[in-house]
């Protein structure tokens, strides 16, 4: 029976191990999948500005092209 308790426990403490393993290999994907993500995110959003302040501008220059050829009209 000693043999035997003795093969459970170490089975176990084997099965505690490997899921004490995996935990750590998860909690270290999902951080590397966070830093990803915020690194995509930073580089969409700056994309994003970039397009914004683009269309701001040629706005701008279309309404200043309009007024001029409204004086030129007049």
């Amino acid at each position: 029976m000693d043999k035997k308790t003795d093969w459970v426990k170490n089975v176990f403490v084997v099965l505690v191990v490997v899921l004490a393993y995996n935990i750590g290999q998860n909690t270290n994907e999902r951080a590397n999948n966070k830093e990803a993500y915020e690194q995509a995110s930073y580089l969409v959003n700056n994309e994003l500005d970039e397009t914004k302040a683009k269309i701001v501008a040629k706005d701008s220059l279309i309404h200043r092209l309009n007024s001029v050829i409204e004086l030129l009209e007049k």
